[in-house]
């Protein structure tokens, strides 16, 4: 995807670098208003925001909002802008419906693992009290009876490791399910990890202001 982007990238410099040098021969105007120099920080996606900027400044990069005419009317740009928009949302409801459908299978991959170690930890222990169906030594009994026990025993401690690491997820799927039927959730979290972020920034920006300790200075002898 990267490489696509980076040709795209090239061409589209080339051919403006092209038309700009034969705009008075071929008698072309506003080429430099019509086709605006492509930058780095230009190639972001709707949703991405310029470097440096935060949330409540994100302004949308021009590609998105240009039109192909230069002297397209305000009409004309808000209907280019509204398609664009509009194409945009309806790649976002699918990438957000595929990620619900990837959060059911996981949930449902979770609950069949912890399923699966309880039954084969009782599989295991039904197998340390059955009768042997052949006479054996008593030593040998104690062995296979030790030996089912522990892998009882290590089939519930994967049961147990398992849940305990999963323990928060549930609870950050419903928060993600609160934020999808209630956007207003999503914006009031992203206004807070803003402040947050603005608050880690003046405090390293006070602690930088803070006078440097004195150096002492050093002779050399000769």
């Amino acid at each position: 995807m990267q490489a696509r982007i980076a040709a795209a990238r090239d061409e589209y410099r080339q051919a403006r670098s092209a038309l700009l040098a034969l705009s008075d021969l071929l008698g072309y105007v506003k080429v430099d208003e019509e086709f605006l120099p492509l930058e780095d920080k230009d190639i972001r996606s709707m949703t991405e925001a310029e470097p440096g900027q935060g949330e409540t400044r994100r302004k949308l990069s021009w590609i998105w909002r240009r039109v192909n005419a230069a002297d397209a009317t305000e009409e004309e740009t808000q209907a280019f802008i509204m398609g664009t928009i509009r194409v945009e949302w309806g790649k976002s409801r699918a990438r957000a419906q595929r990620y619900q459908e990837e959060i059911k299978l996981v949930e449902e991959e979770m609950s069949r693992t912890l399923r699966f170690f309880v039954w084969k930890a009782a599989d295991w222990r039904s197998k340390a009290v059955a009768a042997l169906t052949e006479a054996t030594t008593p030593e040998y009994a104690e062995g296979l009876k030790a030996y089912a026990e522990r892998q009882a025993a290590l089939c519930q401690s994967l049961h147990d490791a398992f849940k305990l690491r999963w323990k928060g997820v549930p609870s950050l799927i419903q928060s993600a399910t609160d934020e999808m039927e209630s956007p207003e959730l999503f914006y009031k979290r992203k206004q807070r990890e803003f402040e947050r972020r603005g608050k880690k920034t003046e405090k390293i920006f006070s602690s930088s202001s803070m006078p440097s300790p004195p150096v002492a200075s050093s002779t050399m002898n000769s």
